[in-house]
């Protein structure tokens, strides 16, 4: 026989529990918008607030501010938050129900949220994963281009090399060829002038 009522709008969740039902409890947290932003704060998308999914965000926007929500029923207090990152230390406790997080690495993340009365007493947790997507220029194909690249210019270095000591040769035997070609001419005009003496 319990009688609960809820009500909602775009900023809360309500509950209500006639006195003679007894206590609704607390609502679960809640995520309210999940935001993704340059280092220039534009923002590129709001991400899905379903938590059982893992959205995908581009490098380039890996800054990430979510906000929740926590509706707590048995007082105009409001609750108070902790976060964490990836399993970091927990953030203190506070009355702001947003969190960001900049220059995230490439990979998986998870942001884990406690809520907890005014009192003290704590109400829900919850998490939700994302992704932040490995940029191109870290990519396996930017890579085997990097690799290609760097093999093409040794190839490139190892060429002209080549074509420098060749031509270096060719002329090394050309001087050697007018040194005979001279020396054979100076040979042969010192017979000649021996002879005519």
């Amino acid at each position: 026989d319990k009688c609960i009522i809820s009500l909602g709008n775009s900023l809360a969740l309500y509950s209500y529990a006639d006195r003679a039902s007894g206590d609704a409890g607390p609502m679960p947290v809640s995520i309210s918008r999940v935001m993704a932003s340059d280092l220039e704060n534009h923002v590129d998308t709001l991400l899905p607030l379903n938590p059982s999914q893992e959205p995908e965000i581009p490098y380039r926007f890996r800054n990430i501010t979510l906000d929740f929500r926590s509706p707590h029923y048995h007082s105009y207090n409001e609750s108070l938050y902790r976060f964490r990152l990836d399993g970091q230390e927990w953030s203190e406790l506070s009355a702001s129900p947003s969190v960001s997080f900049a220059y995230l690495k490439k990979g998986s993340h998870t942001v884990s949220v406690e809520t907890y009365s005014p009192t003290g007493e704590f109400l829900s947790t919850m998490k939700y994963g994302f992704k932040v997507r490995t940029p191109f220029y870290m990519s396996i194909g930017a890579i085997i281009l990097y690799v290609l690249t760097a093999i093409s210019l040794v190839l490139l270095v190892i060429l002209m090399m080549v074509r420098r000591q060749k031509h270096a040769s060719e002329r090394e035997k050309e001087n050697l060829e007018s040194q005979v070609k001279l020396k054979s001419k100076e040979l042969a005009a010192t017979t000649m002038h021996i002879i005519q003496k």
